[in-house]
């Protein structure tokens, strides 16, 4: 059904009509063929985020089954970011006059059903049960008689070594594969890697200390390895490092901390070992406790990204690492830098659901650990350019990766759609040689002839793959700054219960902190977080709007040499503009006021028109209040003129008279609160146990937590 509007020229894509060729129309047609004439059937169907408009068209046409009168109700089983995928997907793709959220959910609601971490109790014969974003719940599998499960590339890289596992698991339930045919896409994406190779000279040096330990245990060789991927991965300086603490149950509890502690707490290795080793884990933590080259270069690529005025995004190995690693920026007096709309950070999970959403909006994305093949290939829908920045010691690894990604994606699904090309030949510079004591001449990003000495403990692969995934573990799903939640701003309320006396109600906009009491490092200990994150027995502290205004207004009044004098007068012709497109929003779809600024002469693109529309709330005043303080939703367009087209339009008489200056308050906001408004609520959580500021706060055990609309 959705091949043939697509075929007709009927629905497009942010904007444009959606073209596919002839092998992506049959593998359209054919599934859907067979999800429509089987009684009974489960498929696996893995699909990378980088297949933009293949994942997009199998899942509006899984969602049209609902049109369908024999057909039972559309369970997606999801979490957060699916959720929101699912809900922005529906917004983009669109006819000339509607969008296909309101011809599908405002018509069918009945019968698609979004869950979000949970599976539906009661189940029918004709309903269909949907996997997305959640391959630990697929393992259900007699649990209906129609099942599809969607795999991703973040998938693939949660499940590590256990992919061909749970495969094989549940082909034995009954599960198929739905094999796609390879094909040239029309939007065929492309891109490059640029590499940039570090001296890493402390990682030789470990390796060289540890080989003349000679130790009594000849079976350590794979946790050693690991040590020198740890230090490889981390790139903050080490002090700042806030390990997760893992079960000692689990035989990965080592990974994921820092050498010399996990040797101590490893019943397996001899006192003698333990000792000496553990000593040569301490030199070179000593060494790297407050920098370390790789540190230093992505210091240097963020100024270098300001002085030029490019977007970036660093993708660190874990959250501990991205948070650490922003701690660290304040602290180099570099809070201002980190505070731009231009520099992002992020860790794999929060990665993947910006490459989910598939916009290219960024310059360049840093990477200074050696990705998996799953992190290269979703790279291409974020930006054209990877800078790999890695020590010599990492080359063969990054090798074997490139080596590997032709017939990685052949194993999954169109490879076409990835088309990375290396800035530098890789055969000649990145190939490393694994045999003991052989020196090995490596190119240097500088150009020069670098001489290592190898050991016993060559990089592997799967080794390798194994410590990034656990390291990993246990990063939230969805980040405290997810800026890919619904359209509309979390509009429930949430009514938080410590006893009978004491109760709190909050709005889903307003974040709260969250306190941790048993944490040491300050940005560990207290952290903003959304109400929908609150969890039972959380100690949660509530900062009124007021005093968030109060430390914005400090942060530009110290900073800013044009002092603002009145503040309330700002705000409110930025709520003017919020006004109206809650006021336009009510009347039109997206797709109509897209093509109703369009045939008035403004041309903007799909997604530009759709951001203004981010963070709204009924209160205007609060929209405005929520785009000032949290740089992550839209405060207005860049161009003044755009103002004025929008209310001429719609015939708007405030915004056609009041535009240039509710174009200047938007500026001066946009320019201070992408500065300042990120350290205004740092500076909340460094002054929190003032007693004149927590008086004004708010300090909560919560018991229970109750939402209502």
């Amino acid at each position: 059904m959705f091949e043939n509007l697509i075929r007709r020229k009927i629905i497009k894509y942010r904007g444009n009509f959606i073209e596919l060729n002839s092998s992506e129309s049959d593998l359209l047609n054919g599934f859907s063929s067979d999800i429509r004439n089987q009684e009974n059937f489960k498929y696996i169907l893995t699909i990378p985020e980088n297949c933009t408009l293949i994942l997009r068209s199998v899942i509006t046409e899984i969602l049209y089954l609902a049109v369908e009168k024999d057909f039972g109700t559309v369970y997606f089983i999801t979490d957060s970011i699916g959720r929101a995928f699912l809900s922005s997907m529906l917004y983009e793709m669109h006819t000339e006059k509607v969008d296909l959220k309101c011809l599908l959910l405002k018509f069918q609601s009945a019968k698609i059903k979004i869950y979000e971490n949970k599976l539906p109790r009661n189940i029918n014969d004709n309903d269909l049960i949907v996997y997305f974003r959640k391959p630990e719940s697929i393992n259900s599998i007699f649990y209906a008689n129609k099942e599809i499960c969607i795999i991703t590339l973040r998938d693939i890289y949660e499940l590590s070594s256990n992919y061909d596992d749970c495969l094989g698991s549940l082909a034995k339930g009954g599960w198929k594969n739905y094999q796609f045919i390879e094909s040239q896409s029309k939007t065929q994406k492309k891109g490059k890697i640029v590499i940039k190779k570090l001296k890493g000279d402390f990682i030789d040096l470990f390796f060289a200390e540890v080989e003349a330990l000679r130790l009594n245990e000849k079976n350590l060789n794979p946790l050693i390895e690991s040590f020198g991927y740890f230090y490889s991965s981390i790139v903050i300086p080490l002090k700042y490092y806030d390990y997760c603490q893992y079960s000692e149950d689990s035989e990965d509890f080592n990974l994921g901390v820092p050498p010399s502690e996990s040797i101590s707490q490893n019943s397996h290795i001899g006192w003698h070992d333990s000792l000496i080793l553990k000593g040569v884990c301490q030199n070179i933590e000593q060494k790297l406790s407050d920098t370390n080259e790789k540190y230093k270069f992505l210091l240097k690529i963020i100024n270098d990204a300001i002085r030029i005025n490019k977007k970036i995004l660093i993708l660190l190995p874990n959250k501990q690492v991205s948070d650490g690693f922003r701690y660290c920026i304040e602290n180099e007096d570099n809070a201002k830098k980190m505070g731009t709309s231009n520099i992002s950070v992020c860790y794999p999970e929060s990665f993947f659901s910006d490459s989910l959403m598939d916009e290219k909006s960024f310059d360049a994305i840093i990477i200074p650990f050696v990705p998996s093949n799953e992190i290269l290939h979703a790279s291409i829908n974020l930006s054209d350019e990877i800078v790999l920045c890695i020590y010599v010691s990492e080359s063969s690894l990054l090798y074997n990766n490139s080596k590997e990604c032709h017939l990685y994606m052949n194993q999954f699904t169109m490879n076409s759609y990835y088309n990375y090309e290396y800035e530098q030949d890789l055969e000649s510079k990145l190939k490393g040689k694994t045999s003991k004591s052989k020196i090995v001449k490596t190119d240097i990003n500088t150009h020069n002839d670098y001489q290592i000495q190898l050991t016993n403990y060559s990089p592997n692969p799967d080794n390798y793959s194994r410590f990034l995934k656990i390291l990993a573990l246990g990063d939230p799903v969805e980040s405290d700054d997810n800026k890919y939640s619904d359209t509309f701003i979390d509009k429930n309320k949430y009514y938080l219960n410590q006893n009978e006396a004491e109760n709190l109600i909050i709005y889903g906009h307003e974040n709260v902190i969250l306190f941790r009491e048993n944490e040491e490092l300050n940005y560990r200990r207290f952290q903003w977080i959304s109400p929908r994150s609150i969890q039972k027995n959380d100690t949660i502290i509530c900062v009124p709007n007021d005093l968030r205004i109060k430390f914005l207004q400090n942060e530009i009044y110290a900073n800013v040499s044009e002092k603002l004098d009145d503040i309330d007068l700002l705000v409110s012709y930025v709520s003017e503009w919020k006004s109206s497109l809650v006021e336009v929003g009510k009347k039109y779809s997206f797709v109509e006021v897209h093509e109703k600024l369009k045939k008035n002469g403004l041309e903007r693109n799909y997604m530009t028109i759709s951001k203004w529309f981010s963070g709204l709330y009924e209160d205007p005043k609060k929209s405005a209040l929520v785009s000032i303080i949290d740089p992550k939703y839209n405060i207005g367009p860049m161009n003044s003129e755009d103002i004025k087209k929008f209310g001429e339009t719609f015939e708007i008489e405030n915004l056609v008279k009041n535009y240039k200056t509710i174009h200047a308050a938007m500026a001066t906001f946009r320019t201070n609160n992408q500065h300042f408004g990120k350290i205004a609520m740092k500076k909340i959580i460094q002054e929190i146990d003032d007693p004149e500021i927590f008086s004004k706060c708010y300090k909560l055990k919560v018991k229970s937590i109750k939402i209502k609309k």
